[in-house]
């Protein structure tokens, strides 16, 4: 029978390793994200038919349109994420 115990590291018992941000620090994404959005309206408007024809079924979903929308977003924003890492 195994102890109560457990051997894996508590995430919360080593405060040494615990990373804090400064609460005024934005991440860049979501700006990088909704500006690449605006740059995929062939994607976005599929995806939106989609849902709206779906919208009161009972079956059906749009995942095909929806990855092909974050292909077209992901396309867009890896230059844009990747430029502001240093």
């Amino acid at each position: 029978s195994r102890s109560s115990s457990s051997s894996k590291p508590s995430l919360s018992s080593s405060s040494s390793h615990h990373i804090t941000m400064s609460e005024t620090a934005e991440d860049p994404f979501k700006t990088i994200y909704n500006d690449c959005e605006k740059t995929c309206p062939k994607y976005v408007g599929k995806y939106k038919q989609c849902i709206q024809r779906i919208e009161n079924k009972p079956e059906g979903d749009c995942e095909a349109w929806y990855f092909d929308l974050l292909h077209c977003i992901d396309k867009c924003s890896a230059k844009k994420i990747f430029s502001q890492l240093k």
